[in-house]
């Protein structure tokens, strides 16, 4: 697997991570931490946002697990259901609750700062202690929305 620092196809079954490795026999320590908080972040907004898809979504994490090395959960508690995870919930994410660093001030966050999200997903999903993969048209379904997020001039924030 190419643990490369950028994503541009989507569809590429070499997808890297902003944040490097992780999972079980790979980089540990702290490398994994910034890709559980982005997951811990996309977990909020369905519990706050969806309610309605938690039992679907989202399952919490039984200490054992949760305590695992080998998965990288660090500080989290819950994790996705990525079988049932879908592009939708993923977009809604990143055009709705992530799409502004500061909303009154119409500053937006920058597309290399909302990637780290989808980044994450894909990292995570990869190391599912349930074996709960995204469904296979995942990324394919992305990829347009990427695109277009990528060359959306609205997205001109910072980090």
């Amino acid at each position: 697997n190419n643990m490369s620092n950028t994503n541009d196809d989507a569809d590429d079954d070499n997808t890297g991570s902003i944040s490097g490795g992780g999972g079980p026999n790979n980089i540990g320590g702290t490398a994994f931490e910034p890709n559980a908080a982005h997951v811990a972040a996309v977990v909020l907004f369905i519990q706050t946002d969806y309610p309605h898809l938690v039992p679907l979504l989202v399952y919490e994490l039984p200490d054992d697990v949760r305590k695992d090395p080998r998965y990288h959960f660090h500080k989290a508690t819950h994790s996705i259901k990525w079988n049932n995870y879908t592009p939708a919930i993923m977009q809604s994410f990143m055009s709705g609750a992530m799409q502004w660093k500061d909303k009154e001030k119409g500053i937006k966050y920058t597309y290399d700062h909302l990637r780290k999200y989808h980044d994450a997903v894909l990292k995570c999903s990869e190391y599912s202690p349930y074996n709960y993969a995204l469904p296979s048209t995942y990324k394919k379904e992305m990829k347009p929305y990427l695109t277009n997020l990528k060359k959306d001039e609205g997205c001109n924030g910072t980090e």
